[in-house]
């Protein structure tokens, strides 16, 4: 499923894994640790500009915060739209 993007790092982070999610930090080639992979991909989606205004998280269409999955998935597409 990630070889399908051809574009998976942005703003000093590589999503290497969607299922387990794995994550490292392309300065240093470190892993992110699991706790704080969400956090880090909020970071990429802000300044993507994929958040409404006023919010800091994305949201579904039921109204529910995406999972670290779900927020992956979305910064893979928006990263390779082309």
């Amino acid at each position: 499923m990630i070889a399908n993007y051809e574009i998976r790092s942005f703003g000093g982070f590589e999503i290497v894994n969607i299922y387990p999610i794995h994550m490292k930090r392309t300065a240093n080639d470190r892993n992110v640790p699991n706790g704080d992979n969400k956090t880090a991909l909020r970071g990429m989606a802000s300044r993507l500009g994929m958040f409404q205004a006023g919010r800091r998280e994305l949201i579904d269409d039921s109204g529910a915060e995406f999972t670290t999955h779900a927020y992956a998935r979305a910064i893979l597409k928006q990263l390779n739209a082309k």
